[in-house]
């Protein structure tokens, strides 16, 4: 059952075991209605899949909707975003993209999907792409101050690869205006200043884990 599945597939991934959860992941989508929509509105209420809790109470504080706001479960672009992580970390980006696709089919504007998708887009070394697209995600969801964060940060990294370095640099602070002291965000911008000294080597790069919370970690 689809349910069951889902179940499953969210159990493996709160243990950080991705790649255990892909037979569970690929049926449940493969049972998804037909016409499935992440965001259905009739007169009386609105009905949103949102990825998480914070999502839901975050979405209510900033839009204080009027009407009924359902949790609708479960999210079909969330199911095909994990399977997207579990094929980048195995580097199969082919397989990574089709995934972060079929997500942003049924989702265009889902922050983290297309932080994966710019993700992947820098990996096949296209910075300019991976850059619009991190833009896109931090302009998605304006009550997603994480997520902000988050495509803030993969934006700057793209710029220090093209030694962009004042505007990685404008990023990297403004996500720290979100999330102050993030490591990865600190890390880099030590890394901006070691380039201006004239550094060869630097420690810089996004990491990649198994952890079912990781793309919020970079």
């Amino acid at each position: 059952m689809s349910k069951d599945d889902i179940e499953k597939a969210d159990a493996l991934i709160r243990e950080s075991r991705v790649a255990a959860a892909i037979p569970y992941l690929e049926r449940a989508l493969a049972a998804m209605p037909e016409g499935w929509k992440p965001r259905v509105e009739t007169p009386e209420q609105l009905s949103i899949a949102f990825w998480d809790q914070r999502d839901f109470l975050a979405y209510i504080a900033h839009e204080k909707p009027t009407k009924k706001i359902l949790w609708a479960v479960p999210s079909y672009s969330r199911l095909c975003y994990y399977l997207a992580f579990a094929a980048v970390e195995r580097s199969d980006l082919d397989e990574a993209e089709a995934w972060i696709d079929k997500g942003l089919a049924l989702e265009p504007d889902h922050p983290l999907l297309l932080c994966e998708k710019a993700l992947i887009v820098g990996y096949r070394k296209r910075p300019d792409d991976s850059i619009a697209i991190y833009l896109r995600a931090a302009k998605a969801q304006p009550w997603s101050a994480v997520w902000i964060a988050l495509a803030l940060r993969g934006m700057g990294f793209q710029l220090i690869e093209k030694r962009m370095l004042d505007d990685a640099e404008k990023a990297f602070r403004r996500s720290l205006e979100i999330e102050p002291n993030h490591p990865v965000a600190v890390n880099e911008l030590s890394v901006i200043s070691d380039i201006r000294k004239g550094a060869k080597k630097i420690a810089s790069g996004l990491t990649r884990g198994g952890t079912a919370d990781e793309a919020q970690k970079n």
